[in-house]
């Protein structure tokens, strides 16, 4: 897996015109997925947390299918070493 583009919660809602994103709990799997407008639009990283204001989404490509997903995480910046 690569990751492709990063859009911030806005573009990403803009992307799918729509005014709001919405964080689902699947009660059968009890898993996350990301829905704008009734439609399911991504996932939702297991190790998301909603009380932390650093979020981003990106797309993870398939190198063997080329086929992508959109991955609702919170971004992380503990391991940077320099910002220039």
């Amino acid at each position: 897996m690569k990751f492709g583009e990063k859009l911030s919660i806005e573009d990403f809602k803009t992307m799918h015109n729509g005014t709001s994103l919405k964080v689902v709990r699947n009660p059968k799997s009890d898993k996350l997925f990301m829905s704008i407008n009734g439609k399911v639009v991504g996932a939702v990283s297991k190790n998301y947390d909603k009380d932390n204001p650093e979020k981003e989404i990106v797309e993870l490509i398939l190198e063997d299918t080329g086929e992508s997903i959109w991955c609702l995480h919170n971004s992380n910046n503990d391991n940077v070493e320099e910002t220039l």
